[in-house]
């Protein structure tokens, strides 16, 4: 599955030193962010999940309202 790039994800959840990759961008090295694992979305989406679960609310989209309540969460963190 390719990641979605034009959604804000907040980045790694438990990023760690040196857990990145480094790319060639005309001819120079560049570090660009740490594949794989949880992103902030991702994590941000698994706490409203459980919160939405526990109140009896799971429907079919209650996967997608979780991760709207995680979009709004980023948001709100970077103070827009």
């Amino acid at each position: 599955m390719q990641p979605n790039h034009n959604i804000d994800d907040g980045g790694p959840a438990f990023a760690r030193a040196g857990a990145g990759w480094i790319e060639e961008v005309n001819g120079t090295p560049k570090f660009n962010r740490p594949v794989g694992g949880a992103t902030l979305r991702d994590y941000f989406a698994a706490a409203a999940l459980t919160g939405l679960l526990a109140e009896g609310r799971g429907t079919s989209d209650t996967a997608k309202i979780a991760y709207t309540y995680a979009d709004d969460m980023i948001q709100a963190r970077r103070g827009q």
